[in-house]
């Protein structure tokens, strides 16, 4: 199914893009049967947005409220469907963050050419040439990744450790970066001490 576009994809499905389903404003007498019920958490499962799978599949949120209200099965299958949405953005953020993504090297404008693995050891004549990438991570997604999964990195952790280590007063009211740049700070300040530099060589 494709994006919603403008004013035009809010009223319904894009018809343009092969959608089926009646606009949002003609679907109150159309039931919201498991057929419907299913395509409609295929989209909570792909895009966790309720709004899109209402419009997608042509059915006003009240109608998903009552359903979610009062049947169970529904409800539990809606839960589970926003369960797996979470999870696929976890699996992106650690194939990003941590696994990396390949991003190709343009030269000139034209996408530059680097020798096969398999062929560095050969003579140039025989060598094979293919398109050249190089690997990136995300910094931020691997930081946001630790602070979900090891307490020590999580906000309050830190500036319960700097507090402990330095004796400094409260800290609360610095934001996540500030703490990031103190707590950087401090570790190279550590790192002279013990390498017997000076503090004020810190930069």
């Amino acid at each position: 199914m494709g994006m919603l576009h403008g004013s035009e994809g809010a009223r319904g499905p894009n018809r343009h893009a092969g959608e089926k389903g009646p606009n949002v404003s003609g679907c109150l007498g159309i039931p919201f049967d498991q057929k419907r019920q299913a395509e409609w958490l295929e989209i909570i499962r792909q895009t966790g947005r309720r709004a899109i799978a209402n419009v997608k599949i042509g059915v006003h949120r009240g109608t998903v409220e009552k359903h979610l209200k009062d049947d169970p099965d529904f409800k539990r299958e809606f839960e589970e469907s926003m369960l797996y949405f979470r999870e696929s953005l976890v699996t992106e953020a650690v194939r990003r963050g941590v696994q990396g993504v390949d991003e190709p090297i343009f030269s000139r404008g034209r996408r530059a050419l680097d020798i096969h693995p398999e062929d560095e050891h050969l003579p140039e004549p025989e060598q094979r040439l293919v398109p050249a990438k190089v690997r990136r991570y995300s910094d931020s997604l691997l930081h946001s990744l630790l602070k979900a999964h090891l307490p020590e990195f999580a906000d309050k952790q830190i500036v319960q450790n700097v507090q402990d280590d330095q004796g400094f007063g409260d800290l609360s009211d610095l934001t996540p970066d500030e703490l990031e740049q103190l707590q950087s700070f401090l570790g190279k300040v550590k790192e002279r001490k013990e390498g017997g530099g000076s503090e004020t060589d810190v930069s």
